[in-house]
């Protein structure tokens, strides 16, 4: 308060004192000296009580010398003194000079009792209308003052201890202590947010170690507390709670019993402990740094499970009936939970959506808006709040904000990790007031909390003091705990809790009481503690123990379930949905990045792929020998566009999840949210990829085939990043992932290692190894290429001439002279025989029946009888030999026919229309081995593109034009496509299950 504020004070008080001479002096005197003392120090109060006496002497030498000019002397300084109190001093103040000034009233008139009379009503009216005191607080004021309670508006509770069970007074809340010997009376400013009582009877009241006297009108600050002389203590706290309606709140009780945590070292962090929070309180969690402050935090709102003892809310089991539990929670990180894209309003609107169903748009933008008011935050209304590093809100705005999203939804229990850290002391003490109204409200708040100043201790309705090694010292009234430890160590002042000259309570001695040591002297060299956190622990189990008993008869109400108040899952996916495009928006230079990156990437490769052959008069898309590179690098690009897309969107929002978490939302629909963004995110890069692509490498055909192809993949790969955004807690470990998920899709993709050249332990004669098929990359890859082939309008023209002719050259030139070494060996004579035991018989009947399969016969007669006769083999392969030739020379003159009808311009035409690197790729040409001998099977590795592998479950080898899902042929195409689905479906289903930790 400034001097010339409190100077204006004394001066008013000395003006009011003129009106009674002589007694009146000293009573006016007493009552300023009252004032003065409950918030100065004792030298301030001496000061400005002989600046009191100095202008009273002025005033009544004035009056004696000009009493005909006094009256308009009297109001010109009354006005001149309220006007600076107005502009100077808080409203609370100065309604308490007006309190103060009331307390005079009744004596100017003369009288002992409490009547006013109407000239010192009007006198004391006057100046509550100069200091701008609204008239219905002045009224409350001077009736309570008066003890005319039946005049306090309603809007002002009022609320009696007494020792009288006979008192009743109509709409007043009585508390009966037969043990009191007298009663104290409350009354609630509600637009000032203060208290004012009185105490009567026989007890001695006294507050801050200051004597209360009877019929006087006091304010009880925050953190007050009144003592009597039979040891009977009232907390402030209490009686807000009291004083404020909360019948519509469901009392809670959070009560932990015995409970015990052990990390996986087997080190405890949470030694066995026991208390009880009810609604309406503030519960203070304080320890020094590793004490065990977050693990019970976490324990408490269901995130970590202890090993020992339960947890209940309302006698409901936290872990045993999670879903019933958590809708009454709401949970304040130390960090950040706020999307940063987004601006105050959304962050809250968006809250306000996802758990308030029935509510109307209308209605929860004025919910958010009345919020945003309440809290102080209709300035930053439109602001996107940033991050921590890169502030466009204030520290103590951004925690506000993250209280009000969790107050938008109303919760029964408040949770708050260090709610005030890293803040000033001016927005810690905001802070905590905006939680003490939320607690008078009958809502349970339990924070964690380093080292509070002494007016934010003041706030707290309990204290839970936890020491080192997770031993618990105290749980019980936190103003008591002063007296709790100094009553342990035997200390002298141990009935003080707080400083006699100031009212402050230092918390930082709390720390120095629970660690004192003891003194070092000639013998005790080293000093060690006085009390151990063991110690420590076992006096808190018995006074634990002794509190729970005197707790174990009250009623518990049942927790009664809340209503749904979340929507059902297709609007969540519409929330979440909308939330998602306005977070992407809003970081509009990553949007354009992410868009961007895809058609460059497509335009670099293109450019560089654009081969013209040596001597070449012009490009040529059949001659480009970077066809299949570019392929392969289309492959990484999609994977690696989709796995940088989808990493961040998880770990980005994954203190947001936690937060939604209590509200049981379903966390489908927010993946299926994030992934429709995702798919047309995809859908958006890899059109623009394709198109440059088609239009730099004049691509002729399939390029409709290529954009779903790529899609599907870049959808897949964006699944991958979720998987990993969900495991991982930082960016920097997904990045550090990526190459050890994009490293072994490009080794086994098949474009990198020859498949007939891996490693003998991963190899497979007949199909694509094993490993290879659990990668995206190679179904890609394959698909691709081959679509690419086949989508050529000359593939559609000759593929099944070209098929015939390749399936008669590789049987009649490579199977047949296989087959004979097989059966023959060195002895090429007709009287040799193969019996089933002879070794080579098993691949000799392979390599028979394969032959009928070309020919679509049955030879079965050659080897049924269990033999096979060498006359019968020799005529067998003479005979299929000329057949095939037969066979051959008919495909290739339907061929040269074709050719011929539409003349050798068009059929080169057509040819243009492929990739003549690409069909030597399809065709295996570089490879001599045309056939591969097994011990009981003849593997074709000749042309792949033109035969069908005949595995029942679509295994195949690598470029199959299509694969077999039992005695079904599908296209590579359609196969692949729904490979690279059905492996997406399967991620996708993890993530969903797989919900990040908190």
């Amino acid at each position: 308060m400034k001097e010339k504020a409190l100077e204006s004070i004394v001066s008013i008080f000395a003006l009011v004192a003129v009106f009674k001479p002589g007694k009146g002096y000293t009573l006016i005197s007493n009552i300023l000296e009252v004032y003065l003392s409950l918030l100065f120090t004792k030298p301030t109060t001496e000061h400005y009580l002989d600046i009191f006496q100095q202008k009273l002497r002025a005033y009544v030498t004035f009056k004696n010398k000009h009493a005909e000019d006094f009256e308009n002397f009297f109001k010109s300084e009354l006005d001149a003194h309220c006007y600076i109190l107005s502009r100077e001093v808080t409203l609370e103040n100065r309604v308490l000079v007006l309190i103060y000034l009331i307390e005079y009233v009744p004596y100017m008139s003369g009288k002992t009792s409490l009547f006013i009379s109407s000239t010192s009503y009007n006198l004391i009216n006057t100046i509550a209308q100069r200091l701008e005191i609204p008239e219905s607080d002045f009224k409350d004021a001077v009736s309570f003052s008066a003890e005319n309670y039946q005049k306090i508006s309603e809007q002002n509770a009022l609320f009696v201890i007494t020792d009288n069970d006979a008192l009743k007074i109509p709409g007043v809340k009585i508390l009966v202590d037969e043990e009191l010997d007298g009663q104290l009376i409350f009354v609630k400013i509600q637009s000032l947010d203060t208290i004012l009582f009185k105490v009567s009877g026989e007890a001695y009241f006294e507050i801050n170690d200051r004597k209360l006297y009877k019929r006087r009108t006091y304010i009880l600050n925050k953190g007050a507390v009144i003592h009597t002389d039979k040891g009977k203590h009232f907390y402030y706290n209490d009686v807000s709670r009291a004083l404020t309606p909360n019948d519509n709140i469901q009392p809670l009780a959070l009560k932990a019993e015995n409970i015990t945590f052990r990390f996986k070292n087997g080190i405890y962090g949470i030694q066995p402990m026991s208390f009880t929070c009810q609604s309406g309180e503030i519960t203070a969690i304080m320890g020094g740094s590793g004490s065990g402050k977050t693990t019970l935090m976490n324990l408490l709102i269901g995130a970590r499970q202890p090993n020992s003892g339960q947890i209940t809310l309302n006698g409901v089991d936290v872990f045993k009936n999670p879903k019933m539990v958590k809708g009454h929670i709401g949970y304040v990180p130390q960090d950040d939970a706020l999307i940063e894209e987004l601006t105050a309003f959304e962050n809250l609107y968006f809250i306000a959506g996802l758990s308030s169903k029935d509510l109307s748009r209308d209605a929860k933008i004025q919910k958010v808006e009345k919020l945003l008011k309440e809290l102080h935050l209709e300035k930053i209304r439109d602001l996107k709040v940033g991050n921590p590093l890169d502030k466009v809100i204030s520290g103590g705005q951004r925690k506000r904000l993250n209280i009000a999203i969790e107050l938008i939804r109303d919760p029964g229990i408040l949770f708050l990790d260090e709610p005030t850290s890293g803040l000033s002391s001016a927005d810690s003490e905001n802070i905590m007031q905006i939680l003490k109204n939320s607690a008078s409200m009958g809502r349970m708040v339990i924070l964690n909390i380093h080292q509070p100043s002494s007016d934010i201790f003041k706030l707290f309705d309990k204290l839970l003091f936890i020491g080192q090694g997770g031993y618990a010292v105290y749980y019980g009234p936190a103003m008591q705990i002063p007296s709790y430890l100094k009553n342990a160590l035997k200390l002298a002042d141990a009935h003080e809790n707080e400083c006699q000259t100031c009212g402050n309570l230092n918390p930082d001695d709390i720390f120095h009481l629970v660690q004192t040591r003891q003194i070092a002297n000639r013998e005790r060299k080293e000093t060690k503690r006085i009390f151990s956190p063991e110690r420590w622990h076992r006096r808190f189990l018995r006074f634990s123990a002794r509190n729970n008993s005197e707790t174990d008869g009250h009623k518990i109400n049942v927790l009664q379930p809340l209503p749904v108040r979340s929507p059902g899952r297709p609007q969540q996916y519409l929330i979440y949905s909308l939330r998602n495009v306005l977070t992407k928006f809003a970081d509009y230079p990553y949007l354009i990045l992410s868009l961007l990156l895809p058609p460059v990437l497509g335009l670099l490769l293109s450019v560089f792929a654009r081969y013209v052959a040596p001597f070449a008069d012009s490009y040529s898309y059949y001659e480009n020998d970077n066809i299949p590179p570019y392929i392969f690098m289309s492959v990484i690009v999609a994977m690696f566009v989709g796995i940088m897309s989808g990493s961040g969107e998880i770990i980005k929002e994954r203190k947001t999840l936690q937060r939604e978490s209590f509200l049981n939302l379903s966390y489908g629909a927010f993946i299926f949210a994030k992934l429709t963004y995702l798919m047309v995110l995809s859908g958006i890069q890899m059109i623009t990829y394709v198109l440059i692509s088609q239009w730099v490498l004049q691509i002729p055909s399939g390029i409709d085939h290529l954009f779903i192809i790529l899609w599907s993949t870049t959808i897949s790969a964006s699944i991958i990043g979720l998987v990993l955004s969900s495991i991982f807690k930082t960016m920097a470990s997904v990045y550090v992932s990526i190459p050890f998920v994009l490293i072994p899709q490009i080794l086994f993709s098949g474009a990198v290692i020859d498949f007939n050249k891996i490693n003998p332990v991963f190899a497979s004669d007949k199909y694509v190894p094993a490993i290879s098929e659990l990668m995206a990359s190679r179904w890609v890859y394959e698909v691709i290429s081959v679509s690419l082939f086949m989508d050529s309008e000359f593939s559609k023209e000759f593929y099944q001439q070209e098929k015939s002719l390749n399936r008669t050259a590789y049987t009649r030139n490579f199977l047949l002279p296989e087959m004979e070494k097989s059966f023959f060996g060195q002895s090429w004579s007709t009287t040799h025989y193969l019996t089933k035991d002879s070794a080579q018989f098993d691949l000799v009947v392979d390599g028979i029946e394969k032959v009928g399969k070309a020919l679509k016969e049955d030879f079965s007669t050659l080897y049924e009888n269990g033999v096979i006769e060498g006359n019968a083999f020799n005529h067998f392969v003479g005979d299929v030999r000329s057949r095939l030739m037969d066979i051959h020379d008919t495909h290739l003159m339907q061929k040269d026919s074709l050719i011929a009808d539409m003349g050798s311009d068009a059929y080169n035409q057509l040819r243009y229309t492929t990739n003549k690197k690409l069909m030597q790729l399809l065709t295996d040409e570089a490879n001599v081995e045309k056939v591969r001998i097994s011990d009981s099977e003849f593997i074709r590795k000749m042309t792949p593109i033109y035969y069908v592998s005949d595995h029942p479950a679509g295994r195949s080898h690598l470029y199959a034009p299509a694969k077999r899902i039992g005695e079904m042929q599908v296209s590579t195409y359609a196969f692949n496509v729904m490979v690279i689905w059905l492996m997406s479906l399967i991620l996708l289903i993890y993530v969903v299950l797989k919900r990040p930790s908190i």
